[in-house]
């Protein structure tokens, strides 16, 4: 069973270059789900073991809305530590299954949650050609409510799966909650995490220890100061240097804003040299990259190391992780 640190530095090599990093603690009425064994290649040296991936559809009675999950639950039977998964613009709950089978062979349970309104059936769904659709929905106020309540109730959901028959049941450790998010799954980490929007509100989670952004932008309407600068749990970010969407117009030195206006949290920013939008999601759209297994492994990795201990203030760049 992992155990959650407190303030510690620790070493880690990556890329052929000893850096010094801190780290951090990762702190309805559903249908019978589908279950598989998948075998897991370990993200470093320790074994892993079998993960289970569950798939089921939970249902939000309070807003009449399903939101399909996929679970990926660690061997054995003790609670673990849960992370919620939030997917990108255009996405689905098969999104970073990179993240969540590393997650899981390592005693996490990874949770990957559908957003209706802005994942794959959205770009499906609209008037226009799919990137339309997604611009419209990425500008839509009411389809980011809904994304961002989405956690809360998944968190909740799972909470009380724990204490029910089935798969889930006493597999939960309650008390360690994290939520890791790509593209507007970054923006909703942030949410939850206590970004606080025009007029002082926020959608803060209090059961979420820890926030993991993969490629975060800054607000539209907001400083970056503004936005995060209230944001008082650990976060840890990543982006590259070719990191851009077609759907926003925030060039890859933007995307680091946010790392900049966390003055009251442990963070950690990591930059990858020449890792572009779609490989932190795992890729959904377009040819993958020959680099991208190895970015991908990295971000897992470094996201697995840190999970023990909190983020101290740092910002490092790994010149050679899109050219190994």
């Amino acid at each position: 069973m992992r155990q959650w640190g407190r303030r510690t530095i620790a070493m880690f090599k990556i890329c052929s270059a000893a850096l010094l990093i801190g780290a951090f603690p990762l702190a309805g009425c559903a249908p019978a789900p589908v279950s598989r064994v998948e075998p897991v290649v370990a993200m470093d040296a320790r074994p892993g073991g079998d993960v289970r991936v569950l798939e089921t559809i939970w249902r939000d009675d309070a807003r009449s809305r399903e939101v399909p999950v996929k679970v990926y639950l660690p061997a054995g039977t003790d609670p673990a530590p849960a992370v919620i998964v939030s997917h990108g613009l255009g996405g689905s709950r098969e999104g970073l299954a990179y993240m969540g089978r590393a997650l899981a062979a390592h005693g996490y349970v990874a949770v990957h949650v559908q957003h209706a309104g802005s994942d794959i059936e959205a770009a499906r769904a609209g008037p226009g050609q799919p990137m339309q659709n997604l611009a419209a929905a990425a500008g839509d106020p009411v389809v980011a409510i809904n994304r961002f309540a989405d956690i809360p109730f998944a968190v909740t959901e799972l909470l009380r799966l724990n204490g029910q028959p089935g798969a889930l049941r006493r597999r939960i450790d309650g008390d360690h909650l994290a939520i890791l998010g790509h593209s507007f799954g970054a923006v909703t980490s942030l949410a939850i995490a206590g970004h606080a929007f025009p007029g002082g509100q926020t959608v803060r989670d209090p059961r979420i220890d820890v926030a993991v952004a993969l490629s975060p932008s800054p607000p539209r309407r907001q400083t970056s100061s503004e936005a995060y600068g209230g944001i008082d749990i650990p976060v840890l970010m990543f982006t590259g240097t070719a990191d851009t969407s077609p759907v926003d117009d925030f060039t890859p030195e933007r995307r680091q804003e946010p790392f900049g206006a966390l003055n009251r949290a442990f963070r950690m920013l990591v930059v990858f040299d020449g890792a572009d939008h779609g490989v932190f999601g795992g890729r959904a759209r377009g040819p993958a990259e020959s680099t991208d297994p190895s970015i991908q492994a990295e971000t897992a990795r470094i996201t697995l190391a840190q999970t023990e201990r909190p983020i101290r203030p740092l910002a490092v760049r790994w010149p050679d992780a899109a050219r190994r």
